[in-house]
């Protein structure tokens, strides 16, 4: 945890990632969809959500313009059209940064896919990083100089130098400004100039984004006036504090959930601003080549920096560890995503910067009142140059993708999938060690199974071998593979429930089992009954659902809980717009359980409703995951 905690960012931004869409790339239709949705990872801003899709040989389909629910984008497809198609779009998110992607899919078509790379791409202006670099330079000049004036030195220290305060303060409203123009001119779908319009500039100060921007930007112009008056510079401080906050709210950790998170991340962000601020000022002060600059008061001054530096890294280490908590999924991402791997770097850059501190106070401060003010100096001014780096660095980082739970980022073209089944068929799915899904479909002569490692399809040498146990002769099953993560057999089901239990092997990889009971026949679709329960879901005023999200069937993370609205539930549902295959699973009506799929998604879903057609629970399987959650109704 200790380590972590150096990689941690300094406020570092999320981005809204294309957690999954339906149809998914690569997929195969027999009939073209009436609706694609695209779920993201983050709260998306109104307006800024833009959608083409484009025939192959037939250019770009008119279509009416997209519906934004939150983080949910839905886009109304015409009927009766075969062939290749290629989804391209673009979205601000919530926290300001700017992500697109494309995806293709076909139907009733034979014809290869074109060459699409699926997943996010993060769409990062240079002049980006740069304004966050200024927001965190600024931000440190200003606080930390701040709070040295204040506790460090100040009237105690006759002649000692001034904190960089202006430097500070004028640093932070340059970049929050060329932030908040930046996006204006990205919601409007350009860039920097583009934000310079008045009317895009009116329009983006609605937006949570802008909000937060212009929150920080009067922070800084109230914490500017207050310093002025020797009276009122603590309330200074406390502005300051604010905008340290706004930043938060703003980043990931705003849009988290987790009000741990936001508090997280706003202490790690103001600790690594006082130990930057606080080290400038002192670089200032003892920058003379006097051996002795100040006399005694500023070695006394020295002594109370140090004192209060090591509480305040230490803050900044335990607040950054669990800020990162909020980041990585697990351990594995340090190595295995750019991301990871930049926090790394900036790990090691902070493991410098605690080593020169270290070095600075063992032998600059000796035992006797004295210090030694020339390794002071050589030292503080390497640390204070290291710092800087790791400033640009957070700036990088802040731009950067991170790691989220269900995001996906760019990787191979997918090929398309095989035919369409045909007949009735039943959707279930299962999770089953590291992160391994496997899904069934169960059509009148045949199983169909697909097999994700994590959100990529199974790779090449991964076999699946399937013992089939119903109402007739066990039977060991072999099916072959039909595409990426896809597995095939030509199998009749009897009647009544048939226990499947799928085994998988991958290469490199923990495998397992995974268990379906399949009912057969399947119940005529009720795609009705599932309107009914989301209907019925939007009008509940109150609601409290306990959810257990395992990445395998051994996993125990503590259960989490959410109290509000229905209405605020279903918005955040992929299945709140419909799904394919909405099949009973009771025998006879009334039926009381459900499932059903958005298999262009790689979504599996199962509910249990009660006599009102609310949910009373709900087993979702994702890409990694498996959601369990139950429902009660005060």
């Amino acid at each position: 945890m200790f380590g972590v905690g150096l990689l941690a960012p300094a406020g570092a931004d999320a981005h809204a990632f294309l957690i999954s869409s339906s149809p998914a790339q690569g997929a195969r239709l027999g009939t073209a969809p009436s609706l694609l949705t695209l779920a993201f990872s983050e709260p998306v801003v109104a307006g800024s959500e833009r959608v083409s899709v484009t025939r192959a040989g037939a250019g770009v389909i008119k279509t009416a313009p997209p519906v934004l629910r939150g983080a949910l984008v839905h886009q109304s497809f015409p009927g009766g059209l075969h062939g290749v198609f290629v989804v391209s779009w673009q979205v601000l998110a919530d926290d300001g940064h700017l992500t697109a992607g494309e995806f293709a899919f076909a139907v009733g078509s034979g014809t290869a896919l074109p060459s699409v790379a699926t997943g996010t791409a993060s769409r990062t202006p240079p002049e980006q990083t740069l304004f966050s670099w200024l927001v965190f330079l600024g931000l440190a000049l200003a606080l930390g100089g701040l709070v040295s004036e204040l506790v460090v030195f100040g009237p105690r220290v006759p002649g000692s130098r001034r904190a960089p305060l202006s430097l500070g303060f004028a640093l932070t409203l340059l970049g929050a400004l060329g932030e908040f123009v930046l996006v204006a001119g990205q919601r409007a779908g350009a860039g920097f100039t583009a934000g310079l319009d008045l009317g895009h500039l009116r329009d983006v100060a609605r937006t949570r984004p802008g909000v937060l921007t212009l929150v920080l930007i009067g922070s800084l112009i109230l914490a500017a006036g207050l310093v002025r008056f020797s009276r009122l510079r603590w309330l200074g401080v406390a502005s300051l504090l604010a905008a340290a906050l706004s930043i938060s709210l703003r980043g990931h950790a705003g849009t988290s959930g987790h009000a741990w998170a936001v508090g997280a991340d706003a202490l790690h962000l103001i600790g690594v601003a006082l130990w930057v601020g606080m080290l400038a000022h002192l670089v200032l002060v003892i920058s003379s080549g006097r051996d002795d600059p100040g006399g005694s008061a500023v070695a006394h001054a020295v002594r109370r920096y140090s004192a209060l530096a090591l509480p305040t890294v230490l803050v900044l280490l335990v607040a950054g560890a669990v800020d990162a908590l909020a980041e990585l999924r697990s351990v594995f991402d340090l190595v295995n995503t750019g991301y990871g791997r930049t926090l790394l770097v900036k790990g090691a850059v902070v493991l410098i910067a605690s080593s020169l501190a270290l070095g600075s106070r063992l032998a600059a401060l000796p035992a006797n009142p004295g210090v030694r003010f020339g390794v002071l100096r050589r030292l503080t001014r390497s640390e204070l140059a290291v710092l800087l780096g790791v400033l640009v660095a957070a700036a990088v980082l802040a731009n950067a993708p991170p790691p989220r739970s269900f995001a996906q980022t760019p990787r191979a073209t997918v090929a398309l999938g095989p035919p369409a089944l045909a007949g009735p068929s039943l959707q279930l799915a299962g999770l089953t060690g590291l992160g391994v899904t496997i899904g069934v479909t169960a059509a009148p002569d045949e199983l169909r199974f697909t097999v994700l490692r994590v959100e990529d399809p199974a790779p090449s040498g991964t076999r699946l071998t399937v013992q089939a146990i119903g109402t007739g002769r066990p039977a060991d099953l072999f099916p072959r593979p039909c595409g990426p993560g896809c597995f095939d057999i030509h199998y009749r089901l009897r009647r009544g429930v048939t226990r499947l239990r799928a085994n998988v092997t991958i290469p490199n990889w923990m495998g397992g089992s995974v268990e379906f009971s399949v009912p057969w026949p399947p119940q005529p679709a009720q795609p009705t009954l599932l309107a009914k329960v989301i209907s019925a879901m939007r009008a509940v005023p109150r609601l409290v659902m306990i959810e257990h999200d395992s990445s395998g069937p051994h996993a125990n993370a503590p259960p989490t809980t959410f109290r509000g609205d229905g209405q605020s539930f279903i918005a955040g549902e992929p299945w709140s717009s419909g799904a394919l295959d909405v099949r009973p699973l009771d025998p006879r009506p009334p039926y009381r359980r459900l499932a059903f799929a958005l298999p262009g998604s790689d979504i599996w879903v199962r509910v249990s409703i009660d006599d009102r057609d609310r949910l009373r629970s709900e087993t979702m399987v994702t890409p990694g995951h498996l959601l369990q959650r139950t429902f009660t109704y005060p």
